[in-house]
């Protein structure tokens, strides 16, 4: 029986791993000396900070040097809660303008947002030793061998490997598992399937493709072990409905290593698909392509005219579905949107303002990797839609709908 590694692996790797300690499945501490400043939150933060809508920060009074203490480029904002409170944030306007504040940062509506929730350092979780992230194996002992598990995989002691949903180099010895961080700038790569690889339950709430990047809302039960995520690859490709695209099989590994306790915490997970990109153009010898996936469609590559704009509409439709998943309590929680993408024309989104964010950055992908080539292909004017008349929305138990 392998040891039970007890290290997640997410500081080093933008967000895969959530960490919480105790049955309460509280969120909030520090992890290797690590600030929480602008990490996403639910309900408390340590370092001296408050959760302020959903991000670890405190207040301050604008046009007073208050938050220069947190970090360098932190101002006094009240761009977040107008009239309600001010903030310390830090402005930007690309992921790179985060990268000071941490691997786990990125850009998100003109503002730095740490995307990993961080709990306190506790028995049996992370430490630094020189430089390079320890595990503590199991208090219990491990097996005979002195093997370690990383997601249901079991390699021997004494071997040194990359870590198979991660950007570490790994080591096992005596049941212990030693990993030297690498980068993960665009989440954390996906990776081949096994064939026998099983998983715990996760209930996925939201999925976003934004270009190479695969976002994933998911809640579990847990609270007092470290859960591990993981999306690995099928390397099977079939015919889909789409025209010109493939079906594909991406699969959400979540092992979480017996977790007694039954709090039900949600976080983000962040995943690059590059990897699967370079499965499918080699698998079908093509520059480029269009896979159809239990999480939407994702579009890489060199794309015909026909195929641009098939994948571009599609990418647009599944981003305003999942946006209806962040639910509403009230009518003016939904609207109808605009979009100005130079390859599709339509009438018009229906879609809940809680998800709008991840909806604008969508279509900001959409732009960038699929309509900017279109116009370079000379793909011409896209077709016009027809357009009913818009109905009134309205929130109905909880989901925005069209009267």
């Amino acid at each position: 029986m392998a040891t039970r590694t007890k290290w997640a692996f997410a500081s080093a790797c933008f967000v895969t791993l959530g960490l919480f300690w105790g049955c309460g499945g509280s969120i909030g501490g520090s992890s290797g000396g690590e600030s929480h400043f602008l990490i996403q939150c639910d309900d408390s933060c340590s370092d001296g900070l408050s959760c302020i809508a959903g991000v670890c920060t405190r207040g301050c009074v604008v046009d007073e040097n208050g938050c220069n203490d947190l970090h360098a480029d932190a101002e006094c904002t009240d761009t977040i809660e107008p009239g309600e409170v001010a903030i310390c944030d830090v402005a930007c306007s690309a992921d790179a303008d985060c990268d000071s504040l941490g691997a786990n940062y990125v850009c998100e509506s003109g503002q730095c947002r740490g995307s990993t929730k961080l709990t306190t350092n506790g028995s049996g979780g992370t430490s630094n030793s020189g430089g390079a992230n320890t595990t503590n194996g199991d208090p219990s002992g491990g097996g005979a061998d002195g093997s370690c598990e990383v997601l249901f995989q079991e390699y021997p002691d004494g071997s040194s490997f990359e870590h198979p949903a991660g950007c570490e180099e790994c080591t096992c010895a005596a049941g212990e598992l030693s990993c030297v961080p690498g980068g993960c700038s665009l989440g954390v790569p996906v990776f081949p399937c096994t064939t026998d690889t099983p998983g715990d339950a996760v209930e996925v709430n939201s999925a976003f493709i934004q270009g190479d990047l695969l976002l994933l809302d998911v809640s579990y039960s847990g609270g007092c072990e470290i859960h591990e995520f993981g999306v690995c690859y099928e390397p099977t490709l079939e015919t889909s409905e789409t025209e010109g695209a493939v079906l594909g099989s991406l699969r959400l590994i979540h092992d979480s290593h017996d977790d007694p306790c039954e709090a039900y915490p949600s976080e983000t997970l962040h995943f690059n698909l590059e990897p699967y990109a370079a499965y499918v153009m080699d698998e079908l010898d093509a520059a480029g392509g269009l896979v159809e996936t239990s999480f939407g469609h994702y579009a890489f590559g060199e794309l015909s005219c026909e195929l641009g704009l098939t994948a571009a509409l599609a990418q647009v439709r599944e981003a305003t579905e999942q946006t209806l998943n962040f639910g509403c309590s009230q009518d003016s929680d939904c609207k109808w949107v605009e979009h100005d993408l130079t390859c599709l024309n339509d009438c018009g989104r229906k879609i809940a303002v809680g998800g709008e964010d991840r909806f604008n950055t969508t279509l900001d992908h959409v732009q960038l990797d699929i309509c900017d080539e279109y116009a370079v292909n000379g793909c011409g004017e896209p077709p016009a839609p027809q357009c009913a008349v818009r109905g009134t929305l309205a929130c109905m138990e909880g989901r925005c709908v069209e009267l």
